[in-house]
């Protein structure tokens, strides 16, 4: 994880990004520990919690797009 550096959030011992796949996979696995139903939820549920948290915290919609990369 990034910890407190910039760049990705999931990322290897080297620095380059999880793939989708990987993201996916470390989800599913995470989820199948705590037996949730990893059918409900998947790496968009990242996507969508980060911008509900920046939004709870007033940030502009035009920053919200850029820090999800919708801009």
């Amino acid at each position: 994880m990034r910890g407190g550096s910039k760049g990705y959030l999931f990322k290897h011992q080297d620095g380059s990004p999880l793939t989708k796949y990987e993201c996916w996979k470390v989800t599913s696995q995470a989820l199948a520990e705590v037996r949730a139903d990893h059918l409900r939820f998947g790496t968009h549920s990242f996507r969508i919690g980060a911008a509900s948290m920046v939004a709870e915290e007033r940030y502009e919609l035009e920053e919200i797009k850029c820090i999800d990369r919708w801009a």
